[in-house]
């Protein structure tokens, strides 16, 4: 064997080995991963802000189908009208089919609520909590009040994390701030370590 073909041979093996080894490949990066944090605080903001208007919707006597009635009376409330169009045109017909059930169930959320009966969890949500001593067809009524309220809520996150690009679970959690600060007095709120308190 000449030099020469004992040379190619030999650089061929090291490539066929080569070929056929695991290499690690090392990434790194020169300066830390960022992360906009002011992204989450936007998207918090802005689900505060959607809270406030569709909470003031939702604690209007009559609701939107009131307001709607006295506009269309009323031309003079030119002022009122674009401001009530610009609130409720920006939510789907679902959402504000959700801020109706809402709207015609505050008066019992409220009632149970200041009683101590149900309260007002960190999720965005109400849940019973002292439910002790009502006859079993009124806690069934109440179940059922609160099934449709937590529906619609969750109609209600879902469509703003869709907005948002977040979760509706996330949206539940920044939401339950409005609610708690709107809870009646003597209503049971959790906080957000989990704790329960009374209002």
């Amino acid at each position: 064997m000449n030099t020469r073909s004992f040379f190619v041979s030999c650089v061929a093996l090291t490539l066929l080995y080569a070929g056929c080894t695991q290499h690690t490949i090392k990434v790194e990066q020169e300066k830390p991963l960022r992360v906009d944090v002011n992204m989450r605080i936007d998207v918090y903001q802005h689900v505060l802000e959607q809270a406030n208007t569709i909470e003031d919707m939702v604690n209007q006597p009559g609701g939107h189908s009131f307001f709607r009635g006295v506009i269309r009376r009323l031309a003079v409330l030119d002022f009122a009208s674009s401001a009530y169009a610009q609130s409720s045109a920006q939510f789907s017909d679902e959402v504000m089919k959700a801020i109706e059930g809402r709207r015609q169930r505050r008066d019992q959320i409220v009632e149970w609520g200041s009683k101590g009966v149900i309260g007002e969890n960190n999720s965005g949500f109400v849940e019973l909590y002292a439910p002790s001593g009502l006859p079993g067809s009124q806690l069934a009524e109440l179940r059922q009040m609160i099934d449709q309220e937590n529906r619609d809520r969750l109609v209600i996150y879902t469509d703003l994390s869709r907005g948002e690009g977040t979760t509706p679970e996330e949206v539940g959690k920044v939401y339950s701030i409005k609610l708690h600060k709107n809870a009646p007095e003597g209503m049971p709120i959790q906080t957000a370590t989990g704790e329960w308190i009374i209002r």
